[in-house]
C-alpha cells in the first residue's frame, strides 16, 4: 500500500499550495490554484473505497473539508467567472496556523501507513473451492500440504518406515474475520514446518478479505467493518454490540459444521487433495469468533459422535459473546386507578428505556467441550482490568471444563498481535499496547503462538493415537517435535489434566 502514501503527499501538496497564494505575489494571477482543495477532497474521499476504511487519514479528509469550505466564495466566483480578490487580504499568522496543521495530520497519517504486504507462499499451497448448497455460499480453501515439486515434506516432517512417510494429522485453522490473510499465510506456513498439513479457509462477504481461487482479495463495505469493530471492541460489554457478535459466531459455526461434514463424507477426494495426510486425526484451531465457534460446537453432546476425528480444539482470542445477554428493561408497573397521565407517562418511559443502549450483565450456561482444548490469550489476561471483562467468559470456560484444558498466556502481546490488524492498522496499537511494543516488530507472537499449536497436538497424539496406527508402516502418524519454552509464559493446565513434563508447554 505504499502509493497510499503517495495520494496522502498529493493531497497534502494541494492544500498546501493556496495557502501560499495570498502571500507570493506571482502566484496572485494563478486563478486555478483554488481549485486544488477541491481536487485534494476528491482524493482523500477516493482513498475509502479504493483502500478501504483508513482511520488514520479521517483528520486529512476533515481538513480537506474544511479548506473547501473556507475557499467556497472564491469557488463560487470562479464558477460564474466573477473576480475574486479577497484571498490577498488573508492573514500570515492564520495561514502559518493552517500549515502547521495541515503538516500534523499528513505526518499523522503517513506514520500509521500500512506496512506493504509481503507475498504468499505458493510452494506447497493448493487453492480450491468448495460451494454450500444450503446457503448457496463459496468457501475459499487453502491447503499447506507437502512442499516442493518433488512431493517432499518439510524438514521433519516424516521419517521414513518401510520406504514410507508417516501420516501427517490435518489442523483447520478458522482465521480472524478482519485482516487475515498476510498473517494467517505465515501462521499455516509455520505450523506446515512443524510437521502439520494446515487447511483454512475465507468466504465471500464475510471474511476481510477474502481470498478467491485467484488470489485476489475481496474485502467488506464499510456497514460490515463497522459491525466487526462493533463486535470486537464491545461485545462484552454492550448487548448491540454482542449482537452481532454472536451472530458471527452463528457463522462460523455453520462453516466450520460444513466443512467437518465434507471432511467426514469425502474421504476418496480429500486422500486425492491432502497428500501424505490423515484425516483420521484432526485438529481445529480458531481465532475469535473461529473460537469462540469451536467451543460451542464442542460443548454439544453429540460433538464426538458426529465427528470423532476431532482429537483437540485451540481458541485463540476468542471470549465466548453467545453466552452472553444484556439487562432486562424494566416494565413500570401503573396502578389500575392510576390517571390518563400517569398511565400516558408511564408508557412513554418504557417505550424509552427500549431504546436505551443495554449494557452486558447476565450469562447463560457455559459450553463444556468435549475434546482437549488449548486456550491461547495475549497478555492482556494477565492484567485484571482486561481480564475481568474481556477474558471473563474465557477463564470461565476455562475453569468450568469437566475434560483437559491448557490455558496460556503469552506476555508483551496484545490480543491484535494474533491477526493482521497491527500492520494493516497502525493506527490501532494505540489502544492495544502490549506490555512490551518491540514484540510487535516482529513474529514473536506468531511463533510462540504455533509452537504452543505444535506441541498442544504433540502431546495430544502421543495419547491418543493408537499403537496399532503408529507402529505399522505406512500408517504411522507423525507427531510434530515439541519445543522447550523459557518462564516468560504464562500456562495454566485444568485439574483433570497435569502434566509431569510442564516445560514442555512451558
Amino acid at each position: 500500500m505504499q502509493e497510499l502514501g503517495i495520494l496522502e503527499i498529493l493531497t497534502a501538496s494541494f492544500l498546501f499550495l493556496p495557502l501560499l497564494r495570498s502571500h507570493i505575489k506571482p502566484l496572485w494571477d494563478l486563478e486555478g490554484l483554488i481549485w486544488l482543495p477541491v481536487l485534494a477532497l476528491g482524493i482523500s474521499i477516493a482513498i475509502f473505497p479504493a483502500y478501504g476504511f483508513r482511520p488514520e487519514c479521517l483528520p486529512l479528509l476533515l481538513y480537506a473539508i474544511v479548506a473547501v469550505i473556507r475557499n467556497r466564495r472564491s469557488i463560487i466566483a470562479s464558477l460564474t467567472r466573477v473576480r475574486h480578490d479577497d484571498f490577498r487580504e488573508g492573514s500570515p499568522v492564520l495561514a502559518a496556523l493552517s500549515a502547521i496543521i495541515l503538516a500534523g495530520v499528513t505526518a499523522f497519517a503517513l506514520y500509521f501507513l500500512p506496512l506493504p504486504d509481503t507475498a504468499l507462499l505458493t510452494g506447497g499451497v493448493r487453492t480450491i473451492s468448495l460451494q454450500d448448497p444450503s446457503r448457496n455460499e463459496e468457501l475459499f480453501i487453502r491447503i499447506y500440504g507437502l512442499e516442493g515439486e518433488a512431493g517432499q515434506s518439510p524438514a521433519g516432517s516424516q521419517r521414513a518406515s518401510g520406504g514410507k512417510p508417516e501420516l501427517r494429522p490435518l489442523m483447520l485453522l478458522i482465521p480472524p474475520v478482519a485482516g487475515s490473510v498476510g498473517l494467517m499465510d505465515r501462521f499455516c506456513g509455520s505450523l506446515r514446518e512443524r510437521g502439520l498439513t494446515v487447511m483454512t479457509y475465507s468466504r465471500r462477504g464475510f471474511d476481510s478479505p477474502a481470498l478467491d481461487g485467484e488470489g485476489r482479495q475481496l474485502g467488506l463495505s464499510g456497514g460490515k467493518w463497522f459491525r466487526l469493530f462493533r463486535a470486537m471492541f464491545r461485545g462484552t460489554v454492550m448487548e448491540g454490540a454482542n449482537a452481532a457478535g454472536r451472530s458471527l459466531e452463528e457463522e462460523r459455526k455453520q462453516d466450520i459444521g460444513f466443512l467437518l461434514a465434507r471432511l467426514r463424507d469425502n474421504r476418496r477426494f480429500w486422500q486425492s487433495v491432502l497428500e501424505g495426510t490423515t484425516t483420521d486425526h484432526i485438529f481445529l484451531a480458531g481465532y475469535g469468533a473461529g473460537g469462540a465457534a469451536l467451543l460451542l460446537l464442542s460443548g454439544s453432546p453429540d460433538f464426538t459422535v458426529q465427528y470423532p476425528a476431532v482429537r483437540g480444539i485451540i481458541a485463540v482470542e476468542s471470549p465466548v459473546l453467545s453466552v452472553l445477554r444484556g439487562e432486562e428493561v424494566p416494565v413500570p408497573i401503573v396502578p389500575r386507578d392510576a390517571g390518563w397521565f400517569r398511565s400516558l407517562w408511564a408508557g412513554l418511559s418504557g417505550w424509552a428505556a427500549g431504546f436505551r443502549p443495554k449494557k452486558i450483565s447476565a450469562m447463560t450456561a457455559l459450553p463444556d467441550p468435549g475434546v482437549p482444548v488449548l486456550f491461547l490469550v495475549s497478555g492482556w489476561a494477565l492484567n485484571p482490568r482486561h481480564g475481568d471483562k474481556r477474558y471473563e467468559t474465557v477463564f470461565r470456560v476455562f475453569n468450568a471444563a469437566t475434560g483437559p484444558a491448557v490455558l496460556a498466556a503469552i506476555p508483551g502481546s496484545n490480543p491484535q498481535d494474533y491477526s493482521d490488524i497491527p500492520l494493516k492498522y497502525p493506527i490501532f496499537n494505540i489502544r492495544l499496547p502490549g506490555e512490551n511494543p518491540a514484540f510487535r516488530q516482529s513474529d514473536y507472537s506468531m511463533r510462540r503462538t504455533t509452537a504452543l499449536m505444535s506441541n498442544f497436538t504433540a502431546l495430544i497424539l502421543e495419547e491418543t493415537a493408537p499403537p496399532d496406527s503408529r507402529g505399522s508402516p505406512g500408517n504411522r502418524i507423525f507427531i510434530p517435535p515439541k519445543i522447550l519454552f523459557d518462564d516468560t509464559i504464562h500456562i495454566e493446565t485444568g485439574s483433570t489434566w497435569n502434566y509431569r513434563k510442564k516445560g514442555y508447554i512451558l
